[in-house]
């Protein structure tokens, strides 16, 4: 990141570009990097200036720098990358190439400056494509285009830059005039065990016992429902308050996660206290711009790309000691790479197969099985090479698989291009598809109290505020506190419940209001739901009886 940031220097030191936009994939890293970016343009700016933070919830962010004169006309999301300098999410420079309502506005924003785009390699075939236009488009309005990837495979970068030649060097800065092979850091070597994914329960009984030892173990799965599985698992297998145990992933409460997210990162930081032997179990919310090291990894089969940023959470930073046994990576997962028919490895992989193409986790196997140990940085080419190389022959259900890959790629880059502004299109800018997902969404309000009428109601919410809303209304304040209890849930449902007259005015669209009972959580009017919410647990399907 520092990296970047004095790379953009120099180019708007030397009069090449005026202004900085970085581009993220979430909020989260977006509000993280925006700290880290406000402090470095305090450092070479003569006169203060303010960065501004650009995604959809920015808004309940704004600081006092915003509301100085002149400052506060950036506001509306639509005028946000005008601003000279800007931290964000992506999406919000991909509405510049997408068919939406003053796409314009963000292209005149965007021409000129350097642009960031980190974690690259984190993105689909659909985000894929639009990124490839966005930075066609980038470079014709006269930007200097920064790309920041830790696996950025070797196709991936001539796609971005064809010019950036063919070094297999790691760490290597690619530019359109050369490619320069950097100095590689030290490298760590990460012994590797497998297991396979019945022995799930095994390996939670060895994560307990590493924790007693004094290890900070993280448990990183592929689904929330699997993440709050394994996480009650570790609390029934460990004695009462032996070690710390805790979850994190997308499904809590706005509130609720910030305060889980920055208390981990306290704990298992650079700088913080740490504690002796702890299990942190999460979901991919950790494996991009988080501080988080581990003593121990322990994850479920992922494309090599994520295991490699999952191992980057392990033994992240040098210490005095560490642990016996720390150092190393257990993997588990269907390790086998014959099997019937792909039918039969789709079931071996369980749900893991909806999150991550099939053939792409076979050929993670493939490379994978044979290891022992894993030295970073200097096995992290080989790995993705070997990875996503083009292989000669392929048992016929492998072959199945890559078909079905190769169809889907295809239909996401359709959709993308097709989104894309051809022409002046009148999408709402709300709605536009910067990613692509096929699991339809709802934003769920979680409260305790509801004293509810169409235009008015008295609200405790699930962080314990209590606040009066009134139909036709807008209170800032209010809206913050309210979008601070919201989480965002699959929906199953056929049409989208509308939201009550006193909420209308704070979430625009489609909200379910849910009511903590006990640990269920009910809509208005006692409506059963299939949800339960705990603090520590977040929000969880619940088992009904049959």
């Amino acid at each position: 990141t520092e990296a970047a940031l004095f790379a953009a220097y120099q180019l708007m030191a030397s009069g090449q570009n005026s202004g900085l936009y970085f581009g993220l994939p979430t909020r989260l890293t977006s509000d993280r990097i925006h700290r880290r970016v406000e402090a470095f343009m305090d450092q070479i700016l003569e006169n203060p200036s303010f960065v501004k933070l650009v995604h959809g919830h920015a808004w309940m962010k704004s600081n006092a720098k915003e509301f100085e004169a002149g400052m506060s006309w950036f506001h509306p999301r639509k005028r946000a990358l005008l601003a000279p300098f800007g931290v964000g999410t992506i999406d919000q420079a991909l509405m510049s190439v997408l068919r939406v309502k003053h796409h314009f506005v963000r292209t005149f924003g965007l021409a000129g400056k350097v642009v960031i785009l980190d974690e690259v390699h984190s993105y689909d075939a659909y985000t894929g494509t639009l990124l490839n236009e966005l930075v066609k488009e980038l470079l014709e309005i006269g930007c200097s285009v920064i790309i920041l990837s830790a696996t950025l495979t070797a196709q991936r970068r001539s796609e971005f830059c064809p010019e950036s030649g063919t070094s297999d060097a790691y760490p290597l800065i690619s530019t359109k005039e050369r490619s320069v092979a950097t100095p590689p850091p030290l490298d760590r070597r990460i012994d590797l065990r497998f297991f396979q994914g019945s022995e799930e329960d095994d390996l939670i009984e060895r994560a307990v016992l590493a924790a007693e030892r004094g290890l900070c173990v993280l448990w990183i799965s592929n689904t929330v429902a699997s993440s709050q599985t394994v996480f009650a698992k570790i609390n029934a297998e460990r004695k009462e308050d032996s070690f710390q145990t805790g979850l994190l992933h997308s499904r809590f409460p706005a509130f609720r996660r910030t305060e889980l997210e920055d208390e981990w990162m306290e704990s298992l930081g650079k700088d913080g206290p740490r504690p002796k032997g702890c299990i942190l179990v999460a979901t991919q919310v950790v494996e991009q711009s988080v501080d988080i090291d581990a003593d121990l990894l322990i994850t479920e089969l992922a494309p090599t790309d994520m295991l490699l940023q999952r191992m980057g959470r392990l033994c992240r930073h040098e210490r005095d000691s560490r642990p016996a046994g720390s150092g190393q990576a257990w993997i588990y997962g269907p390790m086998q790479l014959a099997c019937d028919d792909a039918a039969q490895f789709k079931e071996a992989l369980g749900t893991s197969h909806y999150i991550y193409a099939p053939y792409v986790l076979w050929k993670t196997i493939r490379v994978w099985k044979t290891r022992t140990e894993a030295c970073l940085p200097s096995d992290i080419r080989d790995l993705l090479e070997t990875t996503y190389a083009e292989l000669d022959e392929l048992p016929e259900w492998v072959e199945e698989l890559k078909a079905e890959l190769d169809t889907k790629k295809a239909e996401l880059k359709g959709k993308a291009l097709g989104l894309t502004k051809i022409y002046c299109g009148d999408d709402d800018e709300d709605s536009a598809a910067t990613r692509y997902n096929n699991q339809r969404t709802i934003p769920a309000l979680i409260l305790r109290e509801c004293d509810n009428c169409e235009a008015f109601a008295n609200l405790t919410l699930c962080d314990g505020t209590e606040l009066a809303a009134r139909a036709g209304e807008r209170d800032f304040k209010n809206a913050v506190a309210i979008h601070q209890n919201i989480v965002t849930l699959p929906w199953y449902g056929s049409d989208y419940p509308a939201a009550p007259a006193w909420l209308k005015k704070t979430v625009f669209g489609a909200v379910l209001v849910l009511k903590i009972r006990g640990e269920d959580l009910i809509g208005l009017g006692g409506l059963e739901t299939q949800w339960g919410y705990h603090p520590d647990k977040g929000v969880y399907k619940l088992e009904k009886e049959q």
